[in-house]
């Protein structure tokens, strides 16, 4: 009987999560502004991928493999150097100002390519001058968007609104190679240019119905003068601010090592395609699946988020690395395909509530240079998990490489997650009693 009642308990326990996370969802949608910034992040996201796709092809037929490597290099390696600067002006200017801005600059852009492919321009560099610029309009985007989420929701709902922005994004990833590789197959590349340029345009639009003054900053003297040595100094007060409060040093510890095994996948999912008997084909269907599961996870994230962040954290931060160790156990299809679904799934539960946990706890004239900073280090470690995983895999079996870099990374997670859980002892985020 007590059994019995314990199942019932359960169920309507995971019912009233599963109605507030909807609540927290729908009234998120309806705040002033929310729909035309999601769907905007839609856009631009899925012009970010079109455009890699098609530029990917172009380079590849026109200039061979090494041109591709050169424009990935310069999309990593530009955006990481300009991450300071854009939120050192997202503190410093008005970011829907900066965000209308980067939109237009995207746009034009794309549209000068669409004019270069027609016209069959064999200037490589000048490709690389235009990827370049895009990188850095995409990259104040993104911390723009980063630091004005605070501003378009009431508190208790920017964890539904980190959340759905996880999801559109995900959500692109999954279908914009897809389409881009669609658009690329028609034989007229030109097209990829034409659908990026519209929809950096109904971007620009859509942003245009923001609220008039969200996003100022109204205490920050506009007289100052901006020089490359003042921007990275001002940057240095996100460096230091990060690394002193340490609720704020175990996030960004935690939001990096969560990109560490992102960016492992890259290398051990071709190795474990071809494991499992699929060949190059089964490198997008295992992409696919994380697709599919990082779209799970955000939204699971998103109803155990609404209840405590530090539990969903915890969650997300320790499942990750034990899945990527257990990936490599087996030569098993379905397997496979459940753990890199896992790894999507975790990846995701952790990441909306780390954002959401950060945004709470970043003064927000500070905002645009901590989350670049943060922006900075995640990046860089999707670069650093590639690099060690194919050093490992190089010397070592699968299996053993994967255990090795799991453990590794399970260890760092348990220490930084304690020391943040601790850091609010008696005191945890709690989305029921900030709602209070």
């Amino acid at each position: 009987m007590i059994y019995k009642e314990d199942i019932f308990r359960k169920r309507e326990i995971m019912g009233e999560l599963l109605l507030t996370l909807y609540l927290s969802l729908k009234k998120a949608l309806k705040s002033k502004g929310a729909r035309p910034f999601l769907i905007s992040g839609f856009l631009t996201s899925l012009g970010d991928w079109i455009y890699f796709v098609a530029m990917s092809a172009f380079l590849f037929n026109q200039f061979g493999p090494i041109a591709i490597g050169l424009l990935s290099v310069i999309r990593q390696t530009s955006g990481m150097f300009f991450a300071p600067v854009a939120g050192f002006l997202a503190d410093k200017y008005s970011k829907k100002k900066l965000v209308l801005l980067s939109n237009l600059s995207s746009a034009f852009l794309m549209a000068v390519l669409l004019i270069l492919t027609s016209a069959e321009n064999q200037s490589l560099l000048t490709y690389l001058i235009i990827g370049t610029l895009l990188v850095l309009s995409a990259t104040l985007d993104r911390i723009c968007k980063l630091s004005l989420v605070p501003n378009l929701v009431d508190k208790e709902d920017r964890l539904a609104l980190n959340s759905l922005l996880n999801t559109i994004g995900t959500f692109s990833l999954m279908i914009a190679p897809i389409f881009g590789g669609f658009l690329v197959g028609t034989g007229v590349l030109t097209w990829n240019f034409l659908f990026n340029t519209i929809a950096y345009i109904l971007s620009f639009c859509l942003l245009s119905f923001l609220p008039k003054n969200i996003g100022s900053n109204t205490l920050i003297k506009h007289n100052e003068s901006i020089t490359i040595k003042s921007t990275y100094k001002e940057w240095v007060v996100g460096v230091k601010a990060i690394f002193k409060k340490r609720d704020m040093r175990s996030l960004t510890i935690l939001m990096f090592l969560n990109h560490v095994i992102v960016g492992s996948t890259f290398v051990f999912i071709p190795m474990l395609s071809q494991l499992i008997g699929l060949g190059d084909q089964g490198i997008g269907y295992l992409l696919t699946a994380i697709g599919v599961g990082s779209i799970i996870g955000a939204l699971i994230g998103a109803m155990i988020g609404s209840q405590s962040l530090n539990i969903a954290i915890s969650i997300g931060v320790i499942g990750l690395p034990l899945t990527l160790a257990l990936s490599g156990f087996h030569e098993y299809m379905i397997l496979s395909f459940l753990f890199v679904s896992l790894l999507g799934i975790f990846a995701n539960i952790g990441d909306g509530p780390m954002w959401t946990y950060l945004q709470r706890i970043t003064p927000s004239e500070q905002s645009g240079r901590v989350f670049s900073t943060v922006d900075v280090i995640t990046v860089g470690g999707m670069s650093l998990g590639s690099l060690i995983t194919g050093f490992l895999i190089s010397y070592l079996s699968l299996k053993l490489s994967l255990i090795i870099f799991a453990s590794v990374i399970i260890l760092v997670s348990a220490y930084s997650l304690l020391e943040l859980i601790t850091k609010y002892k008696g005191k945890i985020i709690d989305n029921k009693e900030n709602a209070q």
